[in-house]
């Protein structure tokens, strides 16, 4: 365990003061509170003085807002993880294969039509046509003039007479009476409200101070180094903070930060690469000599094409199996185009495929059967296994790689076919 940097947080002095006239001294007061819990914040650090290559930021404090995040205001301290130099460039890998010949292309458009020819001699007139319809008839006449008015008639009877006026404006009105006696006194109103207080006395003299609180205890961070396992698949960096106060039976103020002290752990973990898987471009019988030599064209195809690392066949016989003789990858296992075809060694083993094993160490996609003499959860399929691959005439256990599920068992074949191996980065 490391420590870095060590801060103290701060005392607490509560202050009693008296009031009114000659107050009494005041008590002493309370001691001050623990200091508050401790919070990290990891951010990435730019190539520069800090980190040549850059790195990871790690700064820390107490947290006291108790909001569980770090803020601008708390920080008390940083520490750097740098990220090591650039290596020199690998050597140039060897070139793949050539493609194949792509399909031809297609037809080009048809030409543009070309020139008219020369208009030819006009025709003989043809025939008169019939005559047309008639046409519409034109409009009508203006009208003529008015006739002259007829005699006056008789005059009607008398109508109904009309109803009632309205009735004329009132009077005025006149004097008004003499006043009566004048009415008894009402009782006496409610008294009206006290008037404003007067200014207050001087105040009496100050108490005395309290004692001072306890002080605060100090903020701890520290790095370990963590293996690989389910924080960080490939391993990395675990890093705790806490306050040195004593918590879960640590020792208050001892500068070591105690697992009962830690109040919060981040991981900085190490970037990985999945493990490769690749059916073998390489087409072996059943008699190919044992699972070393099969081991032996695995690692030779992986080579070929650069890709690097350790390989093994995925391949059984009396002795050894991939469940015995393989590293159990907490990585996970993809093709060489990066599609994942398990989280990890467990998940592998599961009984199927997150996704089909079917492209060969150069990419191209194989979809037949694979010498396997193996269970999907990488244990032996007994008794076929071409006598240990040695022979071609017996049968051997083969996978299928099209198929999650049944990838590394769906029946068995002559040990004199041509088959391809599976092969696993280890």
């Amino acid at each position: 365990m490391r420590l870095v940097n060590l801060y103290a947080l701060g005392l607490v002095l509560p202050v009693v003061t008296a009031c009114g006239d000659d107050g009494a001294t005041g008590a002493a007061g309370a001691s001050g509170d623990d200091g508050l819990s401790a919070v990290v914040a990891i951010s990435e650090e730019p190539a520069g003085v800090n980190c040549v290559s850059g790195g990871r930021k790690i700064e820390f404090g107490a947290d006291t807002s108790s909001d569980g995040t770090l803020d601008a205001d708390e920080i008390e301290g940083a520490h750097y993880v740098c990220d090591g130099e650039p290596g020199p460039a690998g050597e140039p890998g060897v070139p793949g294969p050539a493609g194949a010949a792509g399909p031809a292309g297609e037809n080009g458009a048809a030409g543009g039509a070309g020139p008219a020819g020369e208009a030819g001699p006009a025709g003989e007139a043809g025939p008169a046509g019939e005559a047309g319809p008639a046409g519409e008839a034109g409009p009508a006449g203006e009208a003529g003039p008015a006739g002259e008015a007829g005699p006056a008639g008789e005059a009607g009877p008398a109508g109904e007479a009309g109803p009632a006026g309205e009735a004329g404006p009132a009077g005025e009105a006149g004097p008004a009476g003499e006043a009566g006696p004048a009415g008894e006194a009402g009782p006496a109103g409610e008294a009206g409200p006290a008037g404003e207080a007067g200014p207050a006395g001087e105040a009496g003299p100050a108490g005395t101070d309290g004692t001072p609180g306890a002080a605060g205890y100090n903020s701890l961070i520290s790095t370990t180094t963590e293996p690989a396992g389910s924080s960080c698949a490939a391993g990395g960096l675990k890093i705790s903070v806490g306050i040195d106060n004593g918590d879960g039976s640590g020792i208050a103020g001892d500068n070591l930060l105690q697992t009962g002290e830690i109040d919060q752990t981040s991981y900085l973990c190490t970037p990985y690469t999945p493990k490769r898987a690749f059916v073998s471009s390489t087409v072996v019988n059943g008699a190919f000599g044992g699972l070393a030599q099969a081991d032996a064209i695995c690692q030779a195809a992986a080579n070929a094409v650069g890709l690097g690392g350790s390989y093994k066949a995925w391949l059984s016989d009396a002795t050894a199996s991939p469940a015995t003789r393989f590293t159990r990858s907490l990585l996970p296992y993809a093709l060489v185009d990066g599609t994942r075809i398990a989280d990890n060694w467990a998940d592998l083993v599961s009984g199927s495929l997150n996704n089909r094993l079917h492209l060969t160490e150069t990419g191209v996609a194989y979809s037949d059967y694979v010498y396997t003499a193996t269970t999907n959860n990488g244990t032996y399929f007994g008794g076929w296994d071409c006598n240990g691959w040695t022979t071609t005439a017996a049968d051997a256990r083969v996978g299928y790689s099209p198929d999650e599920n049944q990838w590394s068992g769906v029946g068995t074949i002559s040990c004199g076919e041509a088959m391809r191996l599976y092969c696993f980065e280890q």
